[in-house]
């Protein structure tokens, strides 16, 4: 069976998906105790780490040290490793790491989940769910230390304590639900009323809307926690779209008035009238949520873990082979004159219009494995063998083995 991975289920339990959604989501923050040291251990563990820091090879920026709310100077723990007449540049040097971290600095390691199977199903999971990307920040960070000092995110996030504790402070922030273009500056930010002083132990959740200020501390143990940024899309990309498009219309490129801020009456209103109507009939709703899908699916990296495999098992495909849809694959059918293509994970696959509905078929049956010989007869057995093996090849589907 294709591994499906941790889901938002699993992170909120025991609380209710709808009533997460009603009562904490954009609202307020959510903690979570469990009681339940091994609750992320299918996620990431101390061991994890210990093997990625000194194995994968690590290069600059998926790694980085911070220490009493500084950054330490990359220049410290990296360098460039000769190869050939090539070299590879910027790699973590493992052991100076492992020293500062010793010495009390915090290890963080950004974007883990386009490098580890775990995290990048778990990431994939929510993205599903949402439908806005989904990122993790990995936060590893020695007894009686802090890392970052007080701040808010411009992204929801979920706190999840894989092992030791570490004391969180949550205090009001003056801004509700900043987005991109509104990042913190200390300098004219200062944390409201204390909402939430507690610490999180291995198990545990915090759950924080953006906005919200917060900083973490340890005390008599070292701390590993994976930080869930969910990087919604809001209304405001609606309306940028709408922006986008209103661009394409010479009338809205037009100049002001020269003298504009002179004339009696300021701008002419039935001119603005008129852009505003045209505005409204460009504003269509669905056409806009339909280019921020687009954005949002083509974006994806697949997932092709065991590819290799599944191109070697290809061979011995026969009608009774069972099938998968690999997890988290975001998709979307877009039917053509003559053609119908299946767009997916940053990737557009054109096949001829006849195969439509087998290919509706296949979308859904997500979760659930069938063979050839389910497939709806459209086609007969060799045109349902060709595009079964178009798909695997293509990375969308599986044939799940013993192996």
């Amino acid at each position: 069976m294709v591994k499906v991975g941790f889901n938002l289920a699993q992170v909120l339990s025991p609380l209710d998906l709808s009533r997460f959604f009603n009562e904490y989501w954009e609202q307020t923050l959510l903690y979570i105790p469990r009681e339940n040291p091994a609750y992320y251990a299918e996620l990431l563990s101390m061991s994890d780490m210990d093997r990625i820091i000194a194995t994968f090879g690590l290069r600059a920026p998926s790694l980085r040290l911070v220490k009493n709310g500084e950054s330490i100077p990359l220049a410290k723990y990296t360098y460039n490793m000769p190869w050939g007449g090539d070299s590879f540049s910027r790699v973590i040097d493992s052991e100076v790491v492992f020293s500062e971290f010793y010495q009390g600095a915090t290890v963080v390691m950004q974007a883990l989940h386009t490098n580890f199977l775990p995290l990048a199903l778990f990431c994939r999971n929510l993205e599903t769910f949402f439908n806005y990307p989904v990122q993790t920040n990995i936060y590893m960070t020695p007894k009686h230390s802090q890392g970052f000092s007080a701040h808010y995110d411009t992204h929801d996030v979920f706190v999840l304590q894989v092992a030791g504790a570490k004391r969180w402070r949550v205090y009001e922030g003056a801004l509700k639900l900043p987005d991109r273009s509104q990042a913190f500056k200390k300098t004219e930010t200062a944390p409201g009323k204390l909402l939430f002083d507690q610490e999180l132990k291995a198990g545990d959740m915090l759950y924080l809307p953006r906005g919200f200020i917060h900083e973490g501390l340890t005390s008599d143990s070292d701390s590993l926690h994976i930080t869930v940024g969910i990087i919604s899309y809001t209304w405001v990309d609606i309306f940028n779209e709408a922006i986008s498009l209103i661009k394409t219309d010479p009338a809205f490129r037009e100049s002001l008035p020269p003298g504009y801020i002179s004339q009696e009456g300021g701008l002419p209103a039935e001119k603005f009238a008129a852009l505003l109507q045209k505005f409204n009939e460009a504003a269509n709703l669905d056409k806009l949520t339909g280019k921020i899908a687009d954005r949002f699916i083509s974006s994806r990296r697949p997932l092709l873990d065991g590819q290799l495999n599944q191109l070697r098992l290809l061979d011995s495909l026969d009608a009774n082979s069972p099938l998968e849809r690999r997890p988290g694959i975001l998709c979307k059918l877009e039917p053509g004159d003559n053609a119908v293509s299946l767009v997916y994970t940053g990737k557009r696959v054109a096949f001829p219009g006849f195969v439509e509905n087998t290919l509706r078929f296949i979308l859904r049956q997500e979760g659930r494995s069938f063979t050839v010989s389910d497939l709806p007869d459209e086609l007969d057995e060799a045109g349902r063998l060709v595009l079964v093996r178009r798909l695997v090849k293509e990375g969308f589907l599986s044939i799940v083995s013993g192996e």
